[in-house]
């Protein structure tokens, strides 16, 4: 057996219901399909016989199956790193066993290069509060040179303390080791993996100083998916000098064109307009002017939001139809669109320029944009530019 455990995935107990539901399940099942059998013999009706072999069948093979997981419970890996034999190893183990049921070694001299980056994991909650959530673990692909072999290797870690534990060893083997902060989900499913692992996924240079986390990629949980390394849509360049940089926050945006607005409608009555000559404002002018503010508005508004999402930008859009009520002339039908008619439709067309000008001219606060200019490949050019 080769020394140098680094870690593995035992756990500490098994759920203690985990072994009596299934065995449970499984008597159920096996119950039924013998039933079902017996069943099937003592009816004379040929469909009725047809279906009950079937699920004769179905609960057999079910109750079979489910039973064949209980014998995996206890089955778990040790990973490590014989530096004195130069081979990483695998070994499956099962608890309570003296010796592994197998054990896979990967000699030094077979790897090019260790690359250590993010891997996605999705983790669903379906408690009363269902959510989705998505975080990354450390994960490890070695670039393999031996022929018939496949040329990654991949190695995830649950915990920073097993991801600590073994790039403290692998780093005494002298191998070349790197690291990335794009995530290599896609990567590893592709036949030109190997291709990209060598020309296309950003890395540099790496060198373990004590924590795999020290910079806080891994293990933070999130609502979003992030950004995974897809040559396709992975560009190499980006003019980072267009970005711009917008001063304005959304929250500003709403409380001037509020204020904007209601100045129009206060300013007219101060000039001594006090009859309504549309069924908006007390003058035409007042009215356009209005419109004009509130569309202009929600429109520099999306563009300030951080994520252009529909409940905020609906928020401006109901804040707007409060307003254009609060100024609506008295006595108007309640189903009476002629206040918020052309608001409406002007919204729609808002909306269109807002996504058109996050698409054509992004900003740095945009969170697209802000995320991509996190990512190590596009440093170099940031601060060209920038």
């Amino acid at each position: 057996m080769p020394q140098g455990k680094t870690h593995d995935t035992k756990r500490e107990k098994l759920d203690r219901w985990d072994p009596t539901l299934i065995n449970i399940t499984s008597i159920i099942l096996i119950g039924s399909a013998v039933g079902a059998l017996y069943g099937a013999i003592i009816i004379g009706d040929v469909i009725a016989y047809v279906f009950l072999c079937l699920l004769a069948a179905l609960s057999l093979f079910l109750g079979i199956k489910i039973r064949g997981t209980l014998d995996n419970l206890d089955i778990y890996y040790e990973f490590g790193i014989d530096v004195k034999k130069h081979v990483f190893w695998e070994a499956k183990r099962r608890k309570g066993g003296n010796q592994p049921v197998s054990v896979h070694e990967i000699p030094f001299r077979t790897i090019k290069s260790i690359l250590l980056a993010p891997y996605e994991v999705t983790k669903v909650n379906t408690g009363k509060n269902s959510r989705t959530t998505y975080y990354d673990i450390p994960a490890i692909l070695m670039r393999r040179t031996d022929e018939g072999k496949s040329p990654l290797h991949l190695m995830t870690f649950q915990t920073k303390e097993d991801a600590d534990a073994w790039l403290t060893l692998a780093q005494k083997t002298g191998i070349p080791m790197y690291s990335s902060d794009e995530r290599i989900n896609t990567l590893i499913t592709r036949g030109d993996g190997d291709k990209l692992y060598d020309n296309g996924i950003y890395k540099e240079p790496y060198t373990f100083d004590g924590s795999v986390n020290k910079n806080h990629l891994y293990f933070n949980s999130r609502g979003h998916r992030g950004h995974t390394y897809h040559p396709e849509k992975t560009a190499n360049e980006y003019d980072f000098a267009s970005v711009v940089r917008f001063p304005l926050k959304a929250w500003q945006v709403l409380i001037a064109t509020i204020v904007l607005f209601l100045a129009v409608f206060f300013i007219e009555m101060g000039l001594g307009y006090t009859t309504y000559e549309s069924d908006v404002f007390h003058t035409v002018p007042g009215m356009i002017a209005g419109l004009i503010i509130l569309l202009t508005g929600y429109t520099v508004y999306g563009y300030a939001l951080r994520k252009a999402t529909l409940v905020r930008l609906g928020l401006f859009f109901l804040t707007g139809a409060l307003l254009l009520a609060s100024v609506t002339k008295p006595g108007l039908s309640e189903d009476s669109l002629a206040g918020i008619a052309p608001f409406l439709i002007g919204s729609i067309v808002a909306l269109i320029l807002v996504f058109v000008l996050r698409q054509i001219k992004p900003a740095v606060h945009h969170f697209h944009m802000a995320e991509k200019m996190k990512r190590r490949r596009y440093q170099d050019q940031i601060e060209e530019r920038g």
